[in-house]
């Protein structure tokens, strides 16, 4: 069982939250990092929370001054982290307030439009927003000097949600724009539960 102190930012996102599980479930201590540490957890009671031993505390990602302090009263050596899209540093100021905090490694959850455009460096200074984000995300996470881990998705079988037009799903007719376009169509909870079993491996070197 792994002795691993992990903080969790994005805890109420379903990716977060099962990365949460697994990782405490393999024996990690975690702290769920939340913008609002009253807002409910989907699929998490407060009960099982507290039988689970997670501790909730305050961060923002866009304010690293929240991050490194709350970093600091867990104890953690572990993040799991998001983007932000209107993060124009990429979030480098939040990676080096982790690492000042104690964060050896971080997981962060990017998006396989990175690997599409060529990496990194070619994503940030592409024409799509959703690749410029990840790719300046993926950039300022290296830049910072923090060990990690990037999980690059390519399409989520949640995003059916963003539907408009529903009619069509209950009269059992949906279009899709690109029906021979390959999706790999994973669920949320999987890439979290690989989040997860990666937060509790020791740290690349």
């Amino acid at each position: 069982m792994s002795s691993t102190k992990a903080i969790i930012f994005g805890a109420t996102g379903a990716v977060g939250r099962a990365a949460a599980l697994e990782a405490q479930s393999q024996g990690a201590q975690v702290t769920l990092a939340m913008r609002n540490t009253k807002k409910p957890i989907p699929g998490l009671t407060s009960a099982t929370e507290q039988e689970l031993g997670f501790t909730r505390v305050q961060a923002d990602l866009s304010d690293p001054q929240s991050v490194e302090r709350a970093v600091s009263e867990s104890g953690a050596t572990v993040a799991f982290s998001y983007i932000l899209f209107d993060a124009e540093d990429g979030l480098l100021e939040t990676y080096k307030a982790m690492k000042r905090a104690g964060i050896t490694h971080v997981v962060l959850l990017s998006s396989f439009c990175v690997t599409e455009n060529g990496g990194a460096k070619a994503s940030a200074e592409a024409e799509e927003i959703l690749a410029v984000v990840h790719g300046k995300a993926e950039l300022a996470l290296a830049e910072s000097g923090v060990s990690y881990t990037i999980i690059r998705p390519a399409y989520f079988s949640s995003n059916i949600q963003m539907l408009e037009d529903w009619d069509e799903v209950k009269r059992g007719e949906l279009g899709i724009a690109y029906p021979e376009a390959p999706f790999d169509y994973l669920a949320p909870e999987d890439v979290g539960t690989l989040a997860g079993a990666r937060i509790v491996e020791p740290a690349p070197s």
